[in-house]
């Protein structure tokens, strides 16, 4: 009984101060307002990117299919929203843009990638970095675009991996598969 006593006593003070009750139902709702007015298109969905799409430069010096394939990806539909992608041929002067503020990044996919990609376990071409520029003023869109090339080029490794894996398994089981069965090794490898 006592526990109630105290808390109708502790509600009557609270509501007899003016400023504390105003301050209690007040401040809630301007927070809340202050937030919707921020994150309002965003959290309704009527814009699924809450910035224009992000300036971005390629350079493709690789002379392979997967170069061409690594830009059909940046510039396909699914990422139409989130990037505006430049193909040039100049590494120099998509840098100096991306310095000058022009575009948040610069992606240089190097002469060896397809050459890397499917080489498989050859050291001498097994690896290749694309390498990545970004914006110094910039510091959201940078990661993000970074993030997308990063899980690109996961996408070729896993893929590359697979195939590696997938000819190796059926070069160990080729006596019990048979002559047919065993020419699928290499087709798989190309």
């Amino acid at each position: 009984m006592k526990i109630w006593t105290i808390a109708w006593k502790d509600t009557l003070i609270r509501f007899r101060d003016r400023n504390a009750l105003i301050l209690m139902l007040l401040a809630p709702l301007v927070l809340s307002a202050i937030i919707g007015s921020a994150f309002g298109g965003f959290i309704r969905g009527s814009d699924p990117v809450p910035f224009a799409a992000i300036p971005v430069l390629v350079v493709n010096e690789d002379a392979g299919t997967l170069g061409d394939q690594f830009i059909e990806i940046l510039t396909g539909d699914s990422l139409a929203d989130l990037l505006a992608v430049t193909v040039m041929g100049d590494l120099a002067a998509a840098r100096e843009q991306v310095q000058l503020g022009e575009a948040r990044a610069a992606i240089l996919i190097p002469a060896a990638f397809s050459a890397a990609v499917e080489g498989g376990a050859d050291v001498e071409t097994a690896v290749s970095h694309i390498q990545f520029y970004a914006d110094p003023g910039a510091t959201l869109t940078p990661n993000i675009v970074r993030g997308v090339v990063t899980q690109i080029v996961n996408g070729f490794n896993t893929a590359a991996i697979s195939a590696a894996v997938t000819v190796d398994q059926l070069t160990e089981a080729a006596p019990t598969l048979g002559p047919a069965m065993a020419a699928l090794g290499p087709v798989l490898n190309e």
